[in-house]
């Protein structure tokens, strides 16, 4: 089927680089913040066409969701036509969240223009306080409140959504840069307390009812791909023989042309969000 990209309600114009957009298409916007985010890192989109799609996304920030929580957003089932119907579900509201705040930073960070942020401060806001609403007394985030379970990767791009909000508050010189700040640094003080497991030099993928699960280093998902996200957030960039565990790992157990398309879309953009977040890092939390 041809299909008119001009014309593309801004979504499907991402979600063609993920799927052949159909008459009826199921949109997943957190897929898309990771499209979006991989096509900046590669200058393979116009800033334009990003733009649109970061506005469409605020235009549907709920504010007191299905879960009494605001935020996020739902997934939806979209027509060529344009017509949305949304879905009233969300795999989980810290990951979205988290890639969406870093999806704008970095489209601020290209167009060296945060105004996009100050003309929509509520609405970031309530995503930056969602990841702080999701944190439990581990100090780890839950997907929503009807799933209690922590996710190495949730937890890290949470992590990298509260970096790039600090980031973009003390650019529009915001009062509340100092709260997410003290947040940034004890979120990164849990993660290393709750998921790294010292006896393997791997991070465990996930916490279930105190129960932690190490990584099984030949199975690829969701084990291997996993640690992907510590050296994409910045974490272990100054853990020089971590860092090096983790990148010796993923080169051999995971192959980027035998994984899914989602996943291929992080792997490939590993090593230049490293570089953006372990600048952010030194910046606020340099003895970390």
């Amino acid at each position: 089927m041809s299909v008119d990209c001009d014309n593309l309600n801004p979504p499907l114009n991402i979600w063609r680089y993920f799927s052949n957009v159909k008459n009826e298409n199921y949109v997943i916007p957190y897929i898309s913040n990771l499209i979006a985010i991989y096509l900046l890192l590669e200058d393979r989109i116009q800033l334009s066409e990003v733009e649109k799609y970061i506005y469409w996304y605020l235009d549907r920030v709920n504010i007191r969701d299905c879960n009494g929580i605001s935020g996020t957003v739902y997934d939806l089932e979209i027509t060529l036509d344009g017509n949305e119907k949304p879905l009233n579900i969300y795999d989980s509201a810290d990951g979205y969240a988290g890639t969406f705040l870093t999806l704008t930073n970095l489209y601020c960070r290209k167009k060296r223009d945060f105004s996009i942020f100050q003309k929509n401060i509520d609405k970031y806001l309530h995503m930056a306080y969602l990841i702080v609403h999701l944190r439990g007394e581990n100090g780890l985030t839950i997907s929503d409140p009807k799933h209690p379970e922590n996710y190495l990767m949730n937890n890290l791009e949470a992590y990298g959504g509260l970096l790039s909000a600090c980031y973009a508050l003390e650019k529009i010189s915001h009062p509340d840069f100092s709260y997410y700040k003290e947040h940034a640094i004890s979120f990164n003080e849990s993660i290393w307390c709750n998921f790294y497991d010292v006896s393997t030099g791997y991070f465990y993928w996930a916490i279930e009812d105190g129960k932690k699960y190490p990584i099984n280093p030949d199975k690829v998902y969701p084990d291997v791909y996993s640690q992907i996200f510590p050296i994409a957030y910045g974490l272990v960039y100054k853990k020089t023989q971590i860092r090096q565990n983790l990148i010796n790992l993923i080169s051999e157990k995971l192959n980027p042309l035998k994984i899914p398309k989602e996943q291929y879309f992080m792997y490939r953009s590993m090593l230049p969000l490293e570089q953006i977040f372990a600048y952010i890092s030194q910046k606020y939390l340099p003895e970390l």
